[in-house]
């Protein structure tokens, strides 16, 4: 319930920290199935965070290398992940639709 409450809370601040409109024809964005996967993967890396951050053991080379690492397990780059989420930041329904997606793969995860 926890994470339920936390991924709320981030979709929020996502959606409300919206720049100006971009023009979505000339902007790099992954597709929806991807991008939940790749969302799905940064709120684990987010999860342990927080709970290594809690003990005291946090390291910025640790959050760094895990980002470094999901990146590469969706064979994307820092930029591609960037302008997606600007890319769907300028559609907030569809990107709700992907967090709810998102929430859906946690949820069987803790299953």
């Amino acid at each position: 319930m926890k994470l339920f409450q936390s991924l709320i809370v981030i979709l929020l601040f996502l959606l409300s920290c919206k720049e100006k409109q971009v023009n979505s024809k000339k902007i790099y964005h992954i597709d929806r199935s991807k991008m939940t996967e790749l969302l799905t993967d940064i709120s684990l890396a987010e999860g342990n965070y927080k709970v290594v951050n809690k003990y005291g053991l946090f390291n910025t080379t640790l959050i760094d290398s895990t980002y470094s690492f999901i990146y590469k397990k969706h064979n994307l780059q820092k930029w591609q992940v960037d302008s997606s989420f600007k890319y769907y930041s300028n559609q907030p329904e569809l990107f709700a639709k992907i967090m709810e997606d998102v929430i859906e793969n946690l949820d069987r995860l803790e299953e």
